[in-house]
């Protein structure tokens, strides 16, 4: 079993965030400060990117990673991460995304990731990012959890000088 987390980059805005998967960077083994990073950006259309044992702490933006269900598989883990398409497909908009006209994001394209990982059996069902709401449910919970690490400098652990919250079903 190897933890999975959701890394929060600062934007500029308070409560919106720029999420990227992370996994360990040895299977089974502690996040520390380096992991391997699946993420998504819009530069004229999405694109993907992943890297490999990157020190979280390198980026000035950074806030905090959020530690989710483990994977049971994390080769299957990183295939399925390396594979996912980083368009919108026919995935559907979160609610408050297609209200407020923001229209497909990273935190959508890692809810999809979480989904496929439970589908695949490779993620407990616990989590269920927010499969009856699309996901709005789960994208609020992480994105409460990257307020209280902005405005709470002693929110969950450090671990390596990495702040860890937990997020809980």
């Amino acid at each position: 079993m190897t933890d999975t987390y959701i890394a929060l980059y600062a934007t500029g805005q308070r409560g919106r965030y720029h999420w990227a998967l992370v996994l360990p960077a040895t299977p089974g083994g502690a996040l520390g400060r380096t992991g391997n990073i699946f993420q998504v950006r819009l530069r004229g259309q999405w694109t993907k990117a992943h890297y490999n044992n990157v020190d979280l702490l390198q980026s000035s933006t950074f806030l905090c990673v959020i530690r989710l269900p483990p994977v049971n598989d994390v080769s299957r883990a990183h295939q399925i991460a390396s594979n996912e398409d980083p368009g919108q497909g026919n995935t559907p908009l979160l609610w408050m995304h297609s209200q407020s006209g923001q229209g497909w994001s990273c935190a959508q394209w890692i809810i999809r990731l979480m989904r496929t990982f439970i589908a695949e059996g490779i993620m407990t069902n616990s989590l269920t990012a927010g499969a009856k709401d699309n996901g709005a449910n789960f994208y609020l919970q992480i994105c409460g959890l990257g307020a209280k690490a902005e405005e709470d400098q002693n929110a969950g652990e450090v671990v390596d000088g990495v702040r860890v919250l937990t997020w809980n079903a």
